[in-house]
């Protein structure tokens, strides 16, 4: 279905290819690792910050616990 709704939206063009390269010119450290892995491997860059994202959510939300204390209302006695 959604290749049929794609289609009849494309009118015959052909979309050119995604080649975008960060330019990794006076980039050190972090900055250059993740735009050499940008430009090389974009699945592993995806997986890379994807990953990041969710260890920086839970550090952040592990964090926060220490300052809002749990009421403990689902405790079982």
């Amino acid at each position: 279905m959604l290749i049929a709704v794609g289609s009849v939206f494309a009118e015959g063009k052909v979309e050119p290819a995604l080649n975008k390269v960060v330019k990794t010119e006076g980039l050190s450290g972090l900055n250059l690792f993740l735009a050499q892995t940008y430009n090389n491997n974009r699945l592993l860059f995806a997986i890379i910050t994807t990953g990041t994202i969710v260890l920086l959510g839970f550090l952040v939300t592990w964090i926060i616990g220490f300052f809002i204390k749990p009421s403990h209302h689902s405790k079982v006695e």
